[in-house]
């Protein structure tokens, strides 16, 4: 598991002690068997256990889920391991000593994510490009049925309509209330910025 933890620190170019100890807390507050089966997929080498995963991009989306609050790196490893579990079924019967999975989407996701849903919960698709190749898809909207969220989400925005008539909120806290209020405008990713401006204004 300390290899697991120190590759962790490698993919997420931590360059600082305080970034290592982030890197092994998120690590530590997965299950045990989460550990177990993360540090698996991690030291996979292709020659002793096939196939092993190549993780395109997987520094950027570390980086990325590390740097929003809105996400963070214990959400991350979930779902790091979820890709791992979802690549390791897709390819079960490949001879290939190592395949690689492309995380550009989600990476671009964890940058742009924010609101009052968990993105541990992220629903994707595995899409298989090649027989050594698949891309992870993240489905843009994320189910909420948790009526206590649904409650707190339509107080929040009843407040900030309030306050917006009012006249007593100015534009910058409203941008940043706007996303906590509403995480739906969070799916619009950074190639679409004109809509979601145009959907916020609205």
């Amino acid at each position: 598991e300390s290899r697991a933890v120190v590759r962790l620190a490698l993919l997420c170019r931590v360059m600082e002690p305080g970034q290592g100890r982030k890197v092994q807390a998120a690590f530590e507050s997965l299950a045990a068997e989460d550990q177990k089966n993360l540090s698996k997929y991690l030291t996979m080498d292709g020659l002793t256990q096939k196939p092993a995963f190549i993780l395109d991009h997987s520094s950027t989306f570390l980086e990325n889920a590390l740097k929003n609050g809105e996400v963070g790196l214990d959400a991350a490893l979930k779902i790091l391991l979820n890709v791992y579990q979802c690549a390791e079924k897709e390819f079960k019967n490949s001879t290939r000593a190592m395949v690689t999975v492309r995380l550009e989407r989600l990476a671009s996701f964890a940058k742009d994510f924010g609101g009052s849903v968990t993105f541990q919960d992220l629903p994707f698709d595995l899409h298989r490009k090649k027989e050594y190749e698949a891309i992870v898809v993240p489905k843009m909207w994320i189910p909420v049925t948790n009526q206590s969220i649904l409650n707190e989400l339509a107080e929040k925005g009843k407040l900030l309509a309030k306050e917006l008539l009012a006249g007593q909120i100015s534009e910058r806290p409203f941008n940043v209330r706007m996303l906590r209020a509403f995480p739906e405008l969070s799916y619009f990713n950074t190639n679409a910025e004109d809509k979601r401006v145009q959907t916020q204004c609205a």
